[in-house]
């Protein structure tokens, strides 16, 4: 099978040529500015500059396998106990080149609500509710004093909403990767 160019998941049908090559939906969105650009003739190089991805990153030379993905916020590479922060520019304002993390490094993730609520509140009071949340987001706090912040939700969305459900689902698959991280991954060393 198949596999983009760029972000190496595996393509099925759907996948978009460039001159090199061919790339998935998700980055053929990044790099044809929201489907209004042509990428035909474009290289792998100008392509990956689009897409915030540099040629000799780790995501490229082999240093990071892909095992799995929760939508565009991040990637896992179960192999090698490493997470990466894609940082592309549908999650945060500014592009910005991919950050590659060690499980070993991870202490904690935590869940943040505007406004300020639990995660099974979410889940179970306001299910089918017409609130409105403004923002998401999930911390991710490293061992060496970092604070990493993955952004799912950046405007205001109604709780029952199919775009809500949506980033919930994330949210959820996110908080249970890092939380089986935390409990079966032994600190190398």
């Amino acid at each position: 099978m198949k596999k983009c160019d760029i972000c190496h998941t595996p393509l099925d049908f759907f996948k978009f040529r460039f001159a090199e090559g061919v790339i998935c939906k998700d980055c053929y969105k990044i790099a044809s500015n929201n489907f209004t650009g042509i990428i035909y003739c474009k290289s792998f190089s100008e392509i990956a500059e689009l897409c915030n991805v540099k040629e000799d990153n780790s995501l490229r030379n082999g240093e990071f396998e892909i095992t799995s993905r929760i939508g565009n916020y991040i990637l896992f590479d179960d192999k090698n106990r490493k997470f990466c922060l894609t940082n592309n520019r549908m999650v945060v304002k500014e592009a910005q080149k991919p950050e590659i993390f060690s499980y070993a490094d991870v202490i904690k993730c935590e869940f943040f609500s505007n406004p300020s609520m639990p995660i099974t509140v979410f889940c179970k009071a306001y299910k089918n509710s017409g609130e409105i949340i403004k923002s998401i987001s999930i911390y991710i706090y490293l061992g060496s004093q970092e604070v990493k912040e993955i952004k799912v939700i950046a405007s205001p969305v109604r709780i029952k909403s199919f775009a809500f459900k949506r980033s919930f689902t994330f949210v959820n698959g996110i908080m249970d990767k890092f939380s089986y991280i935390m409990k079966n991954i032994e600190p190398e060393g």
